[in-house]
């Protein structure tokens, strides 16, 4: 291998996680590629992690040598060995290398010439078979009071549901789809994470959503409106929906809510808006939101137009980046999801964004952006909250947060309660 192979210290992907599991008897790290490069089952042991971890934390090859030295107790560490423990992740495609580059660039290509979004998860998630993936959904049972917590009279706006791994959420999601409106919605906004989206504010697709239980058709033509209004704060292509899992996991209960009608949706993924949280008070104070967020009221507005927020909220623990085991810091994250779930259900854009800047990103909350876009397009809306999960993963000492909720127009009149 040249030494120009590697001219600059490659930076680790961010959409790569890794899933512990044990392995005769050792933990290991299973590479959970969104893009599928890296080879089925490959897998890194806590002395791989560690080496990763040393190289991500690292500005420089210099920097890389030199960390490398100290780990072998002042044994002097080579550029060349430094490239080849380089080499070893760019063969995961764990770095952001011309290697990765080119594939995903090939990857991106293809996926813009296809004419709907195949279900990247079905058999692997979920159920892939039709009859056994409504067995399971409809084995979700909700609490049975969930209808009774939406006043009389008031017309269902939005429903916020986790994204979390079925299993794990089960009872949460039960309680969010419990929320459905009695009347079926005209259409669909989908408002999901985008959790690979990196600089951009949204990206929307046109395609069609493919699920085991029929296709979820897509309002191209408000689409197009929508990517029109975003302009420079939507990515320029699509690719993000391909294997994101926040809009996948929602249009499973859609579908299977839905039947055979065809309402058609509007797939929406919102990118970080960390960024904007010391320079704004509310999201709208962004100039370059302006446009994009008044087409999408418009959307959300419509009396027959049903808002979806696919989100989760706290990530904490050692697994994202915490110095504490998520179990030191839980009651400190409830009592941050507790405040923006209580502006939420006010309807309190202000208060909203408010406690997210307080927090300054502490508990990193994927679903802020979601959220926050939510309350900025609904117009006056009360709600509730259904469900709650604190969901610990011990062996990484992490856990994620998420919640139910539904929200109701609230300058609707209500009828009189006796």
């Amino acid at each position: 291998m040249a030494q120009s192979d590697y001219p600059d210290l490659p930076p680790m992907r961010m959409d790569i996680q890794m899933i512990p599991a044990s392995y005769q008897g050792q933990t290991v790290f299973v590479i959970q590629d969104p893009l599928g490069f890296a080879p089925h089952g490959a897998a890194l042991t806590q002395q791989s992690i560690g080496l990763l971890m040393v190289l991500s934390q690292s500005e420089s090859f210099l920097e890389f040598q030199s960390a490398l030295t100290r780990l072998q107790n002042g044994v002097i560490v080579s550029r060349w060995e430094a490239e080849k423990v380089v080499e070893q992740f760019d063969q995961l495609f764990l770095l952001e290398t011309d290697r990765y580059r080119h594939a995903r660039q090939r990857l991106v290509e293809e996926f813009g010439r296809q004419r709907s979004r195949p279900p990247a998860l079905a058999g692997q998630a979920y159920p892939g078979e039709a009859d056994t993936l409504r067995e399971f959904l409809d084995g979700m049972a909700p609490p049975l009071d969930i209808r009774d917590r939406i006043p009389p009279g008031r017309a269902v706006k939005a429903i916020i549901a986790p994204h979390i791994d079925f299993l794990a959420g089960r009872r949460v999601y039960a309680a969010a789809y419990a929320a459905w409106p009695e009347a079926a919605p005209q259409r669909i906004l989908l408002l999901g994470t985008g959790h690979q989206l990196g600089e951009w504010f949204f990206s929307l697709t046109e395609k069609d959503y493919e699920t085991p239980l029929g296709t979820l058709p897509t309002a191209a033509d408000t689409v197009a409106r929508l990517r029109e209004a975003a302009g420079e704060c939507a990515a320029p292509d699509d690719f993000a929906h391909r294997s994101e899992h926040s809009l996948e996991f929602q249009s499973l209960f859609i579908r299977r809510r839905l039947g055979d009608a065809p309402v058609r949706c509007v797939p929406v993924l919102c990118g970080s808006f960390d960024g904007l949280l010391e320079q704004v008070a509310r999201p709208r104070d962004e100039a370059g939101l302006v446009p994009v967020l008044d087409a999408l009221a418009e959307v959300a507005r419509d009396p027959g137009t049903l808002v979806i927020a696919g989100v989760d909220l706290c990530h904490v623990g050692l697994k994202f980046g915490d110095r504490e085991p998520a179990r030191e810091r839980e009651a400190e994250a409830r009592a941050h999801d507790r405040r923006l779930l209580d502006a939420l259900v006010a309807g309190d854009i202000a208060a909203f964004w408010g406690e997210a800047r307080a927090a300054e990103d502490r508990y990193h909350v994927c679903g802020l952006s979601s959220l926050a876009t939510l309350l900025e397009i609904l117009g006056p809306v009360q709600g509730t909250v259904l469900d709650y999960e604190f969901w610990h993963e011990d062996l990484t000492q992490s856990a994620v947060s998420f919640a139910a909720a539904v929200l109701w127009s609230a300058d609707e009149p209500s009828e009189k309660q006796e």
